[in-house]
């Protein structure tokens, strides 16, 4: 993980290559990867919200950054997918 201003975001060291790879790029505070058993995919915690994919054309003050929720991307395709949704009402929605 590194952090640039307020925001951090997720990246991948290859120990062989000694390589970094930048997997999330966007004003979003992404933190806790952690990879999934088969090695494809990072789960981790973002405050994003409805923005999935990192885009955000907004201001950065009209954002929600309270609700944090756990998303997966599969470092392969870069593909990313919303995984569980926290509530403020204790209401809470798990996806696969």
């Amino acid at each position: 993980m590194g952090h640039v201003g307020s925001s951090s975001d997720i990246y991948i060291y290859d120990v062989n290559k000694r390589t970094t790879r930048k997997i999330t790029d966007d004003i979003f505070t992404d933190s806790y990867p952690s990879w999934d058993p088969l090695g494809t995919q990072i789960v981790f915690v973002s405050d994003r919200g409805e923005h999935v994919n990192g885009e955000f054309n907004g201001k950065m003050v009209d954002l929600n950054y309270s609700q944090t929720d756990i998303y997966t991307v599969n470092v392969n395709t870069m593909q990313f997918d919303i995984t569980f949704i926290s509530s403020s009402s204790n209401c809470f929605k798990t996806f696969s």
